[in-house]
């Protein structure tokens, strides 16, 4: 418009502009003013896409029409419901629809094999985590930050997996796309996970003590020919052998039964009387025992897991247990045997938190088979702890106190006889005893997360194993080399598996 004599003036109420200017100028602006009036009427359309990417397609498009002036209409990609977003005229849409009618057509796709060698996961676990996602359908998000979407079960004709075992490789045959987005999962989770190095002291301190006195007393009147004792003071229990047996034994000649009652005697036994033909006969026996056991059990197992993964160290016996008795007619009988771990168990499950701490689930078991203990068949005794902990890096935990005191005083006595002082030991017999037991445990857990930690844990117990064969003076030829010399032994003669594929590992 000439600024001179140019006056536009708006008109709301009749939505009219009244423009006063030149005729050049006013022919110019009737022509502009109709594609003004258009813009106003721009709707939103959507289009559906069957076959092309709508991230892929939305890019081209808006590429093309937004080329000049920019006034071309706009497309966005719609990808969760595999459809473009138009927003034009008329005009601006039905071009759109006409170019994405030409472009979203079916295409032959290529079939790809990739060959995946896995470096830290198990082939078959990471086939499980991707056949579950081709099975739901899942979205991910790549490095880049892109949105990465998993073809879902209606797709799964399109891509298939195998496990190479011996490689530890993964097979993926499939469209580029579909790899390419499994291949994104597979970098993700092939990570190193890091090791759990457990040490463990297992101490067991048993006490055992016994005391055994007493007098026993026989009478007998053998003049008259009889060997009926007239009386006597007996104090046979379980662990000791009474007179009047031994009595009973001598009296018949049963030199079996004798020997076996002599036997069971404990400690020391002496015996005094005076046998007389003719008149009264006594004897009597004099039975003492004292016993002092004492056991340190020490274990020191050591163990290396990885990350949320179990492990279980037994040092001890397999023990026969009879489970069961069959006879067929009569004739031919037989017993059924299980055998059980008899021994020191360790189980543990360690994992690593964020924040480096170790949750630690612990199974521990000390189990021996007992002695002088009367039952029909073998008698265990077991100590087993089962709790979960939270320590520190390289904290120790103290778990424990299974404190047992067992204490046990039996008296026999003559009635008012062995209450006598001093001359009362004479008509009295007395046995106590007392066990107490204490196991504790101790563990410390340290995370390793690099070569140079393992080795230096490891090297520090190969140079203790070998400064134990040194103090023994072994033979040279049965003593571990030095370390040095070893490591580059091994190294030489076993290399790595990466090593031997050479450019296929990568």
């Amino acid at each position: 418009m000439d600024p001179r004599v140019g006056v536009i003036t708006a008109h709301p109420a009749g939505r009219q502009v009244v423009i006063t200017d030149w005729q050049d100028n006013l022919d110019r602006l009737a022509r502009l003013a109709p594609l003004l009036d258009e813009r106003q009427e721009s709707q939103a359309e959507i289009i559906n896409v069957q076959h092309t990417r709508p991230a892929d397609l939305a890019e081209t498009l808006d590429g093309l029409l937004q080329e000049g002036d920019g006034g071309g209409p706009r497309v966005i990609a719609a990808p969760r419901a595999d459809a473009l977003l138009v927003l034009g005229n008329p005009a601006q849409r039905q071009q759109v629809r006409e170019l994405a009618s030409g472009l979203d057509t079916a295409v032959e796709r290529h079939v790809r094999t990739r060959v995946i060698y896995l470096n830290h996961a198990a082939a078959e676990d990471v086939l499980k985590v991707l056949e579950e996602l081709q099975t739901s359908g899942a979205a991910l998000v790549n490095e880049e930050g892109e949105r990465v979407t998993v073809p879902s079960a209606r797709n799964s004709e399109e891509t298939a997996f195998a496990v190479h075992p011996s490689t530890n490789a993964l097979v993926l045959t499939g469209a580029p796309d579909s790899l390419e987005a499994y291949l994104s999962i597979v970098e993700q989770l092939d990570i190193r996970r890091a090791q759990v190095a457990v040490e463990a002291i297992i101490a067991e301190i048993t006490e055992s003590r016994a005391r055994q006195l007493g007098m026993q007393w026989l009478f007998a009147d053998a003049g008259s020919g009889s060997t009926v004792p007239v009386g006597s003071i007996n104090f046979g229990t379980a662990g000791s052998t009474g007179i009047t047996e031994l009595a009973a034994a001598a009296a018949g000649e049963d030199t079996t039964a004798l020997g076996n009652l002599l036997g069971g005697l404990n400690g020391i036994t002496t015996g005094v009387g005076r046998l007389d033909t003719s008149g009264l006969s006594f004897a009597a026996l004099l039975n003492a025992l004292r016993s002092d056991a004492d056991t340190n059990l020490l274990s020191t197992p050591s163990l290396m897991t990885l990350d949320n993964a179990e492990a279980y160290i037994l040092v001890g016996q397999e023990v026969p247990f009879v489970t069961g008795s069959t006879t067929v007619d009569n004739a031919n009988p037989y017993q059924t045997i299980q055998r059980e771990d008899v021994g020191i168990k360790l189980r543990i499950r360690p994992q690593i938190s964020a924040d480096n701490t170790i949750r630690l689930a612990i199974s521990q078991e000390v189990s021996s088979v007992a002695s002088n203990v009367s039952a029909s068949d073998v008698v265990t005794n077991k100590r087993e702890i089962e709790t979960a902990v939270t320590t520190r890096d390289g904290g120790i935990v103290v778990l424990g106190g299974l404190i047992s005191n067992q204490s046990s005083n039996t008296r026999q006595q003559v009635p008012l006889l062995g209450d006598i002082p001093l001359l009362g030991n004479l008509f009295r017999y007395s046995d106590s005893s007392r066990e107490k037991q204490n196991l504790m445990v101790f563990i410390r857990a340290r995370v390793i997360r690099d070569d140079r930690s393992l080795d230096a844990g490891s090297a520090r117990k190969y140079r203790h194993m070998r400064a134990q064969q040194l103090l023994r003076d072994l033979e040279e030829d049965q003593v571990l080399p030095p370390l040095e010399s070893q490591v580059a032994s091994l190294d030489s003669l076993f290399p790595s598996g990466r090593e031997r594929l050479g450019e296929l590992a990568r």
